[in-house]
């Protein structure tokens, strides 16, 4: 789960302010116990915000050498004066949802926060009223510039620390939590499952395999099962990467050889943002029939 509770936000917000310390010496300023220090100390270190190192009997902590560490405590210093309680619960796995350019819709919000839904609504009313989010036109979307940095800054570290030790050619591409990802490495963790190329090819894709394959995994560790739609949009996603761009062909064969759920595709492209190349696909499609 993406979250902050509120002693570890408390503890986060201590070590910005004080420029880290001790254990104890973070405790006695805070007033509270080295324990409960510890605790958020290690989660924290975990989530890539802190680090700590021991020296003699002292265990000293401090901000984390990563680009969200770095981005919270500009969000930070910009709100000197007010409380960013706002930002634990599940705060942060919201803000990353509403963090592309259009916002999120609705619907597509409630499907992807993994908390209930009032929580969620107790999550989007905290955040409305810190003025970092906004009710849109069908959904919402994240106003305050530096709220997004740390958002997108934290999702981006999740999202390249499940690839550290991949090996060979990796490509990917984040969408909110969905990360779509084309590599060489044979070994990858088991909540990754196969789409794209790899996925429409075992579907009856009428092409060589090559030497990687197509991957899709999200940032909050959840395995899904994917239908064919999705898989297709995965493909398209990975096709608007320059490199990758030839997939095309392929993909607009699959496109019209194949009993696809066509409402579902619309629904999915728009909410990967790859409307206009779907789109693209569908002309090519009616083109050639016109031709035939």
């Amino acid at each position: 789960m993406i979250k902050l509770s509120k002693s570890e936000l408390r503890v986060l917000i201590g070590v910005v302010t004080g420029g880290g310390g001790t254990v104890s010496n973070l405790a006695s300023s805070l007033g509270v116990t080295p324990g409960l220090i510890s605790r958020a100390v290690c989660s924290l270190q975990a989530g890539g915000l802190v680090k700590s190192e021991k020296k003699g009997r002292m265990k000293l902590v401090e901000l984390a050498d990563t680009g969200h560490a770095a981005a919270f405590m500009r969000l930070l210093q910009s709100r000197p004066d007010a409380s960013l309680n706002w930002l634990s619960g599940f705060a942060i796995e919201v803000l990353i949802i509403a963090a592309g350019e259009k916002g999120v819709a609705s619907d597509w919000l409630e499907k992807e926060a993994t908390c209930s839904k009032a929580t969620l609504r107790k999550m989007i009313y905290g955040l409305r009223s810190a003025g970092v989010l906004a009710k849109i036109s069908g959904g919402f979307e994240v106003t305050e510039g530096l709220a997004r940095d740390f958002a997108n800054a934290y999702a981006d570290w999740l999202q390249f620390k499940d690839q550290e030790r991949f090996t060979g050619y990796s490509v990917s591409k984040r969408i909110r939590k969905h990360v779509i990802l084309r590599t060489q490495t044979k070994q990858v963790p088991e909540w990754f499952g196969k789409t794209g190329m790899t996925a429409l090819i075992e579907s009856g894709l009428n092409l060589t395999p090559t030497s990687y394959s197509d991957y899709y995994y999200s940032i909050d560790k959840r395995k899904r099962s994917l239908p064919i739609e999705e898989q297709l949009v995965h493909a398209i996603v990975l096709s608007t990467l320059r490199q990758h761009a030839a997939d095309r062909t392929a993909l607009s064969m699959f496109l019209a050889t194949n009993r696809l759920d066509y409402g579902a595709l619309t629904y999915l492209t728009a909410q990967y943002s790859v409307q206009k190349e779907y789109e693209e696909l569908r002309r090519v499609n009616e083109l050639v029939k016109r031709i035939q």
